[in-house]
């Protein structure tokens, strides 16, 4: 918001018609590519090649000094505005760079340069991006520096507990610019209308001390936001996150909302097969068919009839955007729908149907109205992450909430017959190191919270979903399209019901009349000491012959195109007593 003002203020009427794109669409740009060339095997790889490719064509163009290729290839730009300058690496700086005509020997050649980002929320340096480039950015491009100060979202709070974590960090651009809540709230309470509401907390911050492992802070972690939710009768689940370091960790809270009827979804669930989904797929040959052009009435008949599972769910919301973007026409290239879709699956985020539970990598971006951020593993790093990386993360991850925010500390126990072991010594560093400077501020509470009962055995499920890699993609390919087994996979759709059997040291799918849709990849197995109580079609995606690059393996196929079954599993521990409660 901040950056968007500021802007305004640069160039006046002309901020509202600027053109947004990732620095992928900007490259497919300049070397005139669709994301529909890619959204089929997209990798980083990949798009890392295509960066380089794009910005050695602008420094070409540039030093031939033809501006005619230059506007050709990126059209008649003024203004460049980069956000989240703190996650670049070094192919976005040099495509933007490139962009910016900053090898150009004429000044006013240049395009003028506006970026925005805060190098406290650098967290993808294991990716390539380096915060060195937000740092030297007033050195590089002689630039002038603003420093946005104002919080819109979070409550004073939130916002000084999260001031008190990132202050102790090192080498930062804002040491002398704090951040502080937006002046349109100065006479609002600091814990906002929770200040009221909430009796304990009175809108503060508050420190959850426990003793117990993963699964008690899970239960902890949702006993907390079903607190909450009794004190606002405006309470929405989907409004809510349960933030953790690793994956992992948020299995058990996965269990523990089965368990508890509320409803949730897992951030970690792929997305990138959308493309590939039998919904969009069938769109997109619907298109085809039709002919160059589809209309707006076409898109939004396709709204209107009933959507199937998740995936048909997604598409809707995928042409709903697509809508938004495109107020005014009536008549869409359908070339232009496909490459929209294309490029809407590489940044695509499910929306939100009930309680996130989300790593902090995949949050940031986000905003949630209740946050609960769990303990352990938050000092893991990687070799090219620095010592301050863990804090940011952190700082990342509690700046997410707008109206509360919880953290679980949680301490070691003992007890070596429990369900519920501690966390592994390696990890008991935990965040406490990341806490200790929000203890004993008028902006936190702590308070201890009794440990839960951890010994319901259906606590200890696990659901798992699969992803194409899980399984033997070409196992309908080595069929003729005519057969039994094609049939038997078009009749499928997601949420039916699946078996999964052994045979052969090999895991079969069979569908409900005991036909076999597909298996998994000859390496998986159950994870040691659970069993698959329960299987259903997570998607079914499609996948053609030009897929199979290993000739050894083309040879064996049937048919041209086929389908793909994905399932979805529930775990329960082996020997467990799974009566009904």
């Amino acid at each position: 918001m901040q950056a968007r003002r500021r802007l305004h203020d640069l160039i006046g009427s002309d901020a509202r018609s600027v053109n947004v794109m990732t620095c992928h669409a900007l490259a497919m740009r300049v070397l005139g590519m669709s994301f529909a060339n890619t959204a089929a095997d997209p990798s980083d790889a990949t798009f890392e090649h295509m960066l380089r490719e794009a910005a050695l064509a602008l420094r070409a163009d540039g030093e031939a000094s033809t501006t005619v290729n230059r506007d050709q290839m990126i059209g008649r730009l003024a203004w460049v505005l980069v956000d989240e300058y703190q996650d670049i690496g070094e192919p976005e700086f040099e495509l933007i760079s490139a962009l910016a005509g900053w090898t150009l020997a004429e000044d006013d050649a240049r395009l003028n340069l506006f970026a925005v980002g805060d190098d406290d929320q650098n967290v993808y340096s294991w990716k390539g991006a380096s915060v060195r480039f937000i740092r030297r950015f007033e050195v590089d491009y002689r630039a002038s520096l603003d420093y946005l100060v104002e919080n819109y979202r979070s409550t004073g709070n939130i916002i000084d507990a999260s001031n008190c974590c990132i202050d102790v960090a090192k080498d930062r651009l804002k040491r002398d610019h704090t951040i502080g809540i937006d002046r349109g709230r100065h006479d609002e309470p600091p814990g906002g209308r929770w200040t009221a509401i909430d009796h304990v907390a009175k809108g503060k911050v508050q420190i959850l001390r426990a003793t117990g492992g993963q699964l008690a802070q899970s239960m902890i972690a949702i006993d907390e936001l079903r607190r909450l939710a009794a004190l606002d009768p405006q309470w929405r689940w989907d409004r809510c996150a349960v933030i953790a370091r690793k994956w992992e960790d948020l299995d058990p809270v996965a269990s523990v909302c089965v368990q508890s009827g509320i409803p949730f979804q897992s951030a970690q669930e792929e997305l990138g097969s959308f493309w590939r989904a039998r919904e969009t797929q069938s769109l997109l040959s619907a298109l085809e068919t039709a002919g160059p052009t589809t209309t707006r009435r076409a898109i939004e008949q396709h709204l209107r009839d009933p959507t199937s599972g998740s995936w048909g769910q997604l598409l809707a919301q995928a042409l709903e955007e697509l809508l938004l973007e495109e107020p005014n026409a009536t008549v869409l290239p359908a070339a232009y729908v496909r490459n929209w879709l294309g490029e809407w699956s590489r940044e695509v985020r499910r929306r939100q149907q009930g309680l996130l539970l989300t790593s902090a990598h995949r949050a940031k971006g986000l905003e949630f109205g209740h946050v609960v951020i769990l303990d352990g593993k938050w000092n893991a790093t990687n070799a090219r992450e620095d010592e301050g990386a863990p804090r940011r993360l952190y700082y990342v991850a509690m700046t997410r909430a707008r109206e509360t925010l919880a953290l679980v500390d949680l301490a070691d126990h003992s007890e070596r017959d429990s369900d519920d072991p501690p966390l592994a010594a390696s990890n008991r560093q935990r965040a406490a190191t990341l806490i200790e400077p929000l203890k004993v501020r008028p902006c936190t509470l702590e308070r201890q919270v009794p440990s839960p009962d951890t010994t319901n055995p259906r606590l200890h499920d696990k659901t798992l979903v699969c992803t194409m890699g899980h399984v033997y993609m070409d196992f309908a390919g080595q069929s003729p399209a005519h057969t039994e087994t094609h049939r038997a996979i078009s009749a499928l759709k997601p949420g039916d019901t699946l078996s999964l059997v052994r045979q052969n040291a090999r895991w079969k799918m069979l569908d409900k009349h005991g036909r076999q849709v597909g298996r998994m990849k000859v390496d998986w197995d159950v994870p040691p000491g659970m069993e698959v109580v329960g299987a259903t079609v997570h998607g079914v995606f499609v996948r053609w012959r030009e897929d199979v690059k290993d000739e050894r393996f083309s040879s064996n196929l049937q048919c041209n195109t086929w389908e793909v079954v994905v399932p979805k599993l529930t775990l329960a521990p082996r020997n467990t007593d799974r009566r009904p409660d």
